[in-house]
Formats: C-alpha cells, sequence, structure tokens
C-alpha cells in the first residue's frame, strides 16, 4: 500500500519530463522555421523587395512579406510573375494554415470568426498555379 504515492509521483514527473521535452522540440522546430523564413531564397530579387518598417521580412519560396504585427497582417507582399508562370492548372484547395515563419505568431483562423472579414490570399493562387508546392504556398494566414 506504501507504494501507490511513489509510482503516482513517478508518473506525474514522467509525463511533466514528457510535455517539456515536447516543448523544447517545438520550440526548436519554431526557431528554425522563423530562422529559414528570414533567409532570402535564390530566386528571390532583393533589389525590387519594398523596405520594411516592421523588421519582419519573411522570404517562402515563391513570394516575400513584411509582417506587422500590431496589425497581425502583412505590410507588404512582392513577388515576381513571370511570362512562364502562368498556367491553366488546377490544383486542390488546401486549408489555411498558420504561418509558422512569423516569429511574433500570425493571425489564427479564430481571429476571422464571426468578424465580417474573410482569409484571402497575400499572393494570389492564381498566379502561383506553375506548381503545387506554389500553389499551396499562398494558403498561409499571415
Amino acid at each position: 500500500m506504501k507504494r501507490k504515492p511513489i509510482f503516482t509521483i513517478i508518473a506525474v514527473i514522467i509525463v511533466i519530463g514528457i510535455y517539456s521535452y515536447d516543448y523544447f522540440l517545438e520550440t526548436n522546430a519554431k526557431t528554425e522555421i522563423v530562422s529559414e523564413g528570414a533567409t532570402l531564397k535564390e530566386n528571390t530579387n532583393a533589389y525590387y523587395l519594398p523596405t520594411s518598417t516592421t523588421n519582419q521580412i519573411i522570404h517562402h519560396k515563391n513570394y516575400s512579406l513584411s509582417y506587422s504585427e500590431p496589425h497581425e497582417q502583412a505590410e507588404w507582399v512582392a513577388y515576381e510573375l513571370k511570362a512562364s508562370h502562368i498556367s491553366s492548372t488546377n490544383h486542390k484547395r488546401p486549408y489555411f494554415e498558420i504561418d509558422n515563419a512569423v516569429k511574433t505568431g500570425a493571425a489564427h483562423w479564430n481571429n476571422y470568426k464571426q468578424s465580417g472579414y474573410d482569409k484571402g490570399h497575400l499572393c494570389p493562387a492564381g498566379d502561383r498555379r506553375f506548381t503545387q508546392e506554389a500553389h499551396d504556398e499562398t494558403f498561409f494566414n499571415e
């Protein structure tokens, strides 16, 4: 009978350890995604990017943006549209996802619930039909 409290304490310590380790891994993964988003991609022409008043520029593979935390939206979005990007391919429409490259945390879909506003594309999905990856990248909540 005296061992029951010990097993309970050990079980609680194990559960706390697992949650702490999971939080640590999640934090490290988030940091890596944010630093990857801050890195200029090779197909981005930095010379033509606008200046940012927020100092939080995020570079996705096919577009870049400046994120404004007080407004929880992009200050600007920049991308290059070439004739070779124009395609009539219809990719399956994914759900909007939270952009983990935003270090302060992007707007959640609940922010739009019963607000009268809709989520929208920062970079038009129709302009990014040349690959599935480019198309899906336009479905981030910033």
